[in-house]
């Protein structure tokens, strides 16, 4: 019976909002460009000022209510401008209401299904996301969005970030189809493992970090790790490629995926210098760095991939070698080595 009574009410606050659809279209041209249960937005024809359109939305708002049942009634909520529509229920703009003088002014930027408004995303992934956003609802600058997300790769490709900055929580459930592949159930057990009775518990919310493995292929989950137990082993290193590529780039990228030649590649190079670091290669041009010939020697100086390649000449006046052209050694031939 409760069923029937659920259903019974999805199926009225559907076809009301269809109904809702309609009428506003039948009011005054416009384009619905999204609605769900208890709402609908629309796109008013012409280039309207906030204030025009929000007079037009009261309009609009009583001329629906009078063809609805009594006790039904609709009310203008806010206008957006500018709205940026990603997908269903994934929407930013800068939001303006009628304050108590009747004035329209500024309210907030309204987010919802985005990375800023997601509480299982790392505080330095939201202050980053929330940079570029902003470059495209204030400043409306594509490019600006870009440079200001890829400044912040940098720091962390610089390691400018404490850890707590990458602290990831996701609430703990009771039960999991695959629990190996579960990142915060993976650290709940390890840390039972290691001290019974100190892990969360069903409902607690549970922080994790995700650190680097030696293996290239391993599992995220196999890679999360409790936020005290890294502090406590400096070994471990977080892993900044995974929240670059996972939580920065591929949501800037989506974000901008309408707009045309949005410059993208320049969250790449960033990118690029943690895949090295957490490699541990080194670029051509570090092998080609000039040598400080008067820099003091020691057993203790930190190792130069190529200590002596461009200080090594015969003494004047010395016999040259006759070397064969099967001696001879390239350049790729001295890297591979």
């Amino acid at each position: 019976r409760c069923l029937g009574v659920a259903d019974g009410t999805t199926y009225h606050a559907r076809r009301m909002l269809l109904e809702t659809v309609q009428m506003v279209q039948q009011f005054t041209p416009c384009k619905v460009v999204y609605g769900d249960t208890d709402s609908v937005m629309v796109v008013f024809d012409g280039r309207l000022s906030n204030e025009a359109a929000f007079d037009l939305g009261d309009q609009a708002a009583a001329f629906i209510t009078d063809k609805f049942p009594a006790g039904v009634e609709l009310e203008m909520e806010k206008t957006f401008y500018p709205y940026m529509l990603i997908n269903k229920k994934r929407y930013a703009g800068l939001s303006y209401v009628r304050n108590k003088q009747g004035q329209v002014v500024f309210n907030e930027v309204d987010a919802k299904g985005i990375e800023l408004a997601r509480r299982d995303n790392c505080l330095l992934a939201k202050a980053v996301y929330e940079r570029g956003l902003n470059a495209l609802l204030y400043e409306r600058n594509v490019t600006l969005c870009c440079e200001r997300v890829a400044g912040e790769l940098q720091r962390m490709a610089s390691n400018d970030f404490e850890l707590d900055q990458y602290i990831v929580s996701k609430q703990l459930k009771k039960d999991y189809v695959n629990e190996d592949a579960i990142a915060h159930k993976r650290v709940v057990d390890k840390m039972r493992e290691r001290r019974p009775g100190s892990e969360p518990q069903v409902g607690d919310r549970v922080p994790y970090v995700i650190i680097q493995n030696a293996k290239a292929k391993a599992k995220v989950a196999d890679r999360a790790e409790d936020p005290e137990y890294v502090r406590q082993h400096p070994m471990l290193k977080i892993d900044r490629c995974h929240y670059a590529q996972t939580q920065i780039i591929n949501p800037i990228a989506a974000l901008l995926e309408p707009v045309k030649d949005a410059p993208l590649h320049l969250l790449q190079a960033p990118l690029s210098v943690m895949e090295r670091q957490r490699d541990r290669q080194t670029t051509l041009g570090a092998f080609l760095q000039p040598i400080d010939r008067d820099a003091p020697t020691s057993s203790t100086r930190a190792f130069d991939p190529v200590p002596h390649v461009a200080a090594i000449k015969p003494p004047l006046g010395a016999p040259r070698k006759n070397v064969s052209k099967k001696q001879k050694k390239s350049l790729h031939d001295f890297l591979a080595q």
